[in-house]
């Protein structure tokens, strides 16, 4: 029994040196990604890293070193860059890891009003309601059919309103009606 016991214990550690080194770096070190915003978490313990940043080419456009003594998260915004596939690589001395990450457009943010609009039939007049705002300062643009401003109004409060702008040289049914947030969001009404 006792050889038995002596010869297990001897094939378990030869098949232990024929198992691969395991990557630490990749165990104290992850990436996080969403749109064009990207997070690196490095855990105590990754020691000394070097993290870079490189294009489909491989030209390296972000390099950065650190000590990592205790746990850590660095942000990077990728907005500025065009969209396409970029390796962030996190490297020690002995180990490097390659985290591939795609950027895409933002989501769509919805604009931070709702607004519907009504024509007059008989009277010559757009009646503009604005039935919820979530932040203040609206734009309020009215264009004629060859896209010139005839009207233009701001509108700096946080409170649900309407407005009637009654027109008198043009048909309603020739007036578009643009609102812009101070987000850049905009909603258009036209025939």
């Amino acid at each position: 029994m006792k050889t038995l016991f002596t010869f297990a214990l001897a094939l378990g550690v030869t098949l232990m040196s024929f198992a691969g080194p395991t990557n630490k770096l990749l165990e104290l070190s992850g990436v996080s990604f969403a749109y064009d915003k990207a997070k690196v978490t490095l855990l105590e313990g990754a020691g000394r890293v070097k993290i870079s940043l490189y294009d489909k080419e491989g030209n390296r456009l972000h390099c950065k070193s650190l000590n990592v003594k205790e746990s850590v998260s660095i942000p990077y915004d990728l907005a500025d860059l065009p969209r396409a596939a970029y390796t962030i690589r996190i490297e020690n001395r002995y180990e490097k890891v390659d985290h591939v990450i795609e950027t895409k457009s933002r989501a769509p943010k919805s604009p931070g009003f709702k607004a519907a609009l009504k024509r007059g039939k008989t009277d010559n007049f757009v009646k503009l309601s604005v039935y919820e705002v979530n932040e203040a300062g609206l734009d309020v643009k009215l264009f004629d059919d060859e896209n010139k401003v005839i009207y233009r109004e701001f509108i700096d409060n946080e409170e649900p309103f309407a407005r009637k702008y009654n027109l008198k040289s043009i048909s309603s049914d020739r007036v578009f009606v643009v609102v812009t947030d101070k987000n850049g969001h905009k909603e258009y009404f036209h025939n």
